[in-house]
């Protein structure tokens, strides 16, 4: 049994660079998921563990380490396997960043990968509950405050940009600014840092990973970014990409309940007129 653990969720973005560092590393660890759909990530008992309302967090020994780049130093640095830092440094650490301020959040928010009407009003809807929760939280937990305060103005940051057409678009551009210029890259070397999978390409397999899952493949379609398209093709064909990228991988943003309430107060149909509806249509 192995004393690291990780606290994760299989469709958080952090966590997925996470699991496929230690996966590329071999490094054995215990899995522990927070089921973020029910905002388990802000429990008090999780939150006085991790001091952040969010995934992931990682355990080890006496050490409980948080926040992306904080975690994979850990592992890094800690741990044996294939090293991840082969490659030019200060490319390893630029496709890092790039991948980082992405805004991948803010995309996934705006883009869920299923079909559905006015996505991103359910989108808000969703954050304004966890808002709502984390405020009560605040008040309830006074010595965890501070982090719930945090917590709340970054969902507000989310709920204002969600409702911020122009800055999504460009969000969007940006994506495409950083496939071209890893275009290039790629016309000189196989990975995005040099001649092996590094950190960078761990980055970057998450990145395109998400980017597939909402719906964005078309952006490296063969005849327009071609070293991209071979590039996402020999990533996916590593074993860690299918120990990681599941179908449970796929970002689920809203609960079935969350959904249906949401719909329901939308269309201003009592839930009681509903069920008895659907009891009605079962019944004959």
């Amino acid at each position: 049994m192995t004393d690291l653990i990780l606290h994760y969720s299989p469709a958080s973005f952090d966590s997925q660079i996470v699991l496929l560092t230690l996966v590329e590393k071999n490094v054995p660890f215990s899995g522990l998921i927070v089921d973020t759909g029910d905002l388990n990530q802000i429990d008090p008992n999780y939150v006085r563990k991790s001091s952040i309302c969010g995934v992931p967090m990682l355990e080890h020994d006496e050490n409980v380490v948080v926040g992306l780049r904080d975690i994979i130093d850990y592992i890094t640095k800690t741990f044996d396997g294939a090293d991840l830092s082969d490659g030019d440094p200060e490319q390893i650490d630029h496709w890092m960043t790039r991948v980082e301020t992405a805004h991948i959040e803010e995309l996934t928010l705006a883009t869920p990968p299923y079909p559905m009407p006015f996505p991103r009003l359910f989108s808000r809807s969703r954050l304004k509950q966890q808002i709502d929760v984390a405020n009560r939280l605040a008040r309830d937990v006074p010595e965890l405050g501070d982090i719930y305060r945090e917590h709340v103005r970054e969902l507000r940051h989310l709920f204002r940009t969600l409702g911020d057409e122009w800055k999504i678009n460009d969000y969007y551009r940006n994506i495409s600014v950083v496939l071209d210029a890893l275009e290039l890259q790629l016309k000189a070397t196989p990975f995005a840092a040099g001649n092996a999978y590094s950190l960078a390409d761990v980055f970057l397999t998450a990145f395109v990973a998400r980017l597939g899952a909402l719906g964005q493949s078309y952006l490296w379609e063969q005849e327009d970014r071609p070293s991209v398209f071979e590039y996402v093709q020999r990533v996916k064909s590593r074993p860690s990409f299918t120990k990681v990228f599941d179908e449970d991988s796929t970002p689920r943003l809203f609960s079935d309940s969350f959904f249906l309430k949401a719909v329901l107060s939308r269309i201003a149909i009592p839930g009681s007129v509903v069920l008895a509806g659907l009891f009605v249509i079962l019944l004959f």
